[in-house]
């Protein structure tokens, strides 16, 4: 037997050569973002991430009320906060 990786291949059956790396794909165009009411009667925005963002109807009306507080803080912190690449 010969071990590679964790892996345990015969000794007649040696593993097979690494791929070539794939090339990038093209960036796909963002995607257009959807509004749903879930079971739980709450608002689901759709399309900002893999999984929703759901939150009741008085906290989306907390936030939009707060949207020049966010900015501001966004601003303050441009420096330490991360942007996410949209997905593939």
């Amino acid at each position: 037997m010969l071990a590679r990786k964790n892996k345990i291949y015969p000794i007649d059956q040696e593993p097979k050569e690494p791929k070539e790396p794939k090339e990038p794909k093209e960036p796909k165009e963002p995607r257009q973002l959807t509004f749903k009411v879930s079971p739980k009667k709450a608002i689901s925005i759709y399309g900002l991430q893999r999984f929703p963002v759901t939150l009741y109807k008085d906290q989306w009306i907390t936030l939009i009320d707060n949207l020049d507080n966010l900015r501001d803080f966004i601003k303050e912190h441009e420096t330490e906060l991360a942007t996410k690449d949209p997905e593939p």
